[in-house]
């Protein structure tokens, strides 16, 4: 939640649109419930780049090759090989999250069909 706050804060634009939404929404007052932000898109937005940009973890997530062995990118591994990504590596390949990956912005998350998003939501290492 930190990263999620402190991201809104150093970026006006996003305040702004948050705030936005907010405020259409008709939420109660003084803290709203659950269900009425569970919905929000530019929410949800925000907190999906927070988790992109700022992996609360950032050790290898390892892995140990078969018995079969793997080729990944053109390269082998034999069997019992130990393999990792980093996710804060991962969370910016920019052919996924675009040119501006190491950049904040929740509006990549916005307007998408559901193949890219859920391709972009299972290429966060952090959930």
């Amino acid at each position: 939640m930190r990263t999620v706050m402190y991201n809104i804060l150093s970026h006006p634009a996003s305040l702004k649109s948050l705030l936005s939404e907010f405020h259409s929404s008709n939420l109660s007052q003084p803290y709203p419930s659950w269900d009425e932000v569970q919905g929000l898109p530019f929410l949800d937005a925000c907190v999906q780049e927070a988790i992109r940009l700022h992996p609360p973890f950032c050790l290898p997530l390892e892995r140990i090759v078969p018995k079969s062995g793997i080729t990944i990118c053109g390269q082998y591994f034999r069997e019992g090989t130990v393999l990792g990504m980093n996710p804060y590596v991962v969370n910016r390949h920019k052919p996924t999250f675009g040119e501006d990956a190491d950049e904040w912005r929740p509006e990549r998350w916005l307007g998408l069909d559901g193949e890219q998003r859920r391709k972009m939501e299972g290429s966060v290492l952090t959930v």
